[in-house]
């Protein structure tokens, strides 16, 4: 399929376990029959038979899970085919999906090609704000970078809102910045993550029936968490009318700077002398 909707569980999650039938209940809905499911995991679970120093293995930031994940998503045995992208996270798994696009923007020269295939972000719990933490769970070296007292969620949420939050659809494009809207999924029992945390600076939030940890699990297709979804997924994904001139010519240019094979145009715009410069150019570079 052309679009692929991409789960991110959080810390001490499971790609299967942590959504249980949330994927199952995309693939069932017939009028999602153009989406591919993508479950994608990264080590979180504590080890807990003790192991000397060096036969040990290494518990991943979430700078590195976010490039693991930049680099699956851009793989095109993955990922990297796909034209459409909706990212799913629950918990850290949101602030995964941040710091992969935040890494991608600060690069001065980095390449963002993934970022403009991203339509929508779904944040299911995610501690913007930090969390508060029990001295017990600090032990986990994943559990640093969602507390309220560490920079890291500090860092990301300034970033998010200067590089992505404040931009929008119809701004030109600007090196180190990119339109993707977001939703904030907030858990009406959660009580790991604030819902002054979860929600932060969004506006347009939405409050489904769970805990932390039923939040992302529903049981059926009238579940407010899949609703919330599937309304996504049919905005994004599916083709939607052009308003304006302007934005008319920019998709045109999407459209050449995205062909691979085959460039076919017809109408009246088709004489636009940005589009047939474009036109040129992409033949003479290949």
């Amino acid at each position: 399929n052309q679009a692929a909707i991409v789960f991110v569980h959080g810390i001490l999650g499971h790609y299967r376990s942590t959504w249980q039938g949330f994927p199952f209940l995309v693939t069932q809905d017939s009028s999602l029959n153009h989406c591919d499911v993508i479950c994608w995991g990264y080590p979180s679970s504590m080890q807990i038979l003790p192991r000397l120093p060096f036969m040990g293995k290494r518990m991943p930031s979430i700078s590195s899970v976010a490039h693991a994940l930049y680099a699956d998503l851009s793989n095109s045995e993955i990922a990297g085919n796909y034209a459409d992208l909706i990212l799913v996270g629950h918990s850290m798994g949101g602030l995964v999906i941040m710091e992969m696009i935040i890494s991608a923007l600060v690069k001065p020269d980095g390449d963002t090609k993934l970022l403009e295939h991203i339509r929508h972000i779904l944040f299911f719990a995610t501690p913007f704000d930090g969390v508060q933490l029990p001295g017990v769970f600090k032990v986990h070296p994943q559990a640093k970078d969602i507390a309220c007292d560490e920079g890291t969620v500090n860092r990301l949420r300034t970033e998010w809102i200067n590089r992505v939050y404040n931009v929008r659809c119809d701004d030109p494009p600007k090196p180190g910045k990119v339109y993707i809207p977001a939703t904030p999924v907030l858990g009406l029992e959660d009580n790991a993550v604030p819902p002054r945390s979860a929600a932060a600076f969004f506006t347009n939030t939405v409050t489904a029936p769970g805990d932390h940890c039923e939040v992302c699990k529903p049981q059926s297709r009238d579940h407010t968490s899949f609703q919330t979804l599937k309304n996504v997924i049919m905005e994004c994904s599916l083709p939607q009318l052009i308003r304006g001139a302007e934005r008319l010519i920019s998709a045109n240019m999407r459209i050449v700077e995205q062909a691979a094979e085959v460039l076919f145009t017809v109408g009246s715009r088709s004489r636009d002398e940005r589009y047939l410069r474009a036109i040129e150019a992409k033949l003479q570079a290949n």
